[in-house]
């Protein structure tokens, strides 16, 4: 059986970590966790633009390995869509070999979290006020590249069951 990728995305304070716990669990399957959230934690100083690509590295390698499991489903709480985004909306440059990896990229469905979620403040979200913005650039990126994404909305268990309706619905 061929591993199915699942990509949790969409703008800070949305439920993404929630939501991609909650599926693993749910379907037993691997999770991969936030590599950024991990990376920044880490830093001693404030992150680069080298910093988001070497992030942007991680993800690509986690997901290489994840093509190779046996499981039904991966779910990751990653997203190089979210990479590029971030890269652009701090004025940085999204690389072309990052580019070239979101257009090849083994992720076969993006559930985009939407922004109907409260913000919640922790020491690296920034953008309380840009969700919205954020969210659009979301879906301009996911249509831009042509991805296979469903918006998933409502609170913790609604979200859960809507997301496990579109996997299933879409791996049929």
């Amino acid at each position: 059986m061929e591993t199915k990728l699942i990509a949790i995305t969409g703008p800070e304070s949305t439920g993404k970590t929630t939501l991609a716990t909650a599926l693993a669990a749910h379907y037993g399957s691997t999770f991969l966790a936030d590599l950024s959230r991990k990376y920044v934690d880490e830093l001693t100083r404030p992150y680069t633009e080298i910093d988001v690509h070497e992030i942007a590295r991680q993800i690509i390698a986690e997901e290489d390995k994840a093509k190779a499991l046996a499981h039904q489903y991966v779910i990751s709480d990653n997203c190089l869509i979210n990479i590029k985004i971030w890269l652009e909306f701090y004025g940085w440059s999204a690389p072309e070999w990052l580019l070239a990896h979101i257009k090849n990229s083994p992720i076969q469905l993006y559930l985009l979290c939407d922004i109907d979620t409260d913000w919640v403040a922790d020491n690296q979200r920034s953008n309380p006020h840009d969700r919205e913005e954020l969210l659009y650039r979301f879906m301009k990126e996911l249509t831009h590249f042509d991805k296979d994404y469903v918006l998933v909305s409502g609170l913790e268990q609604e979200r859960l069951r809507k997301a496990v309706n579109h996997i299933n619905t879409f791996f049929v």
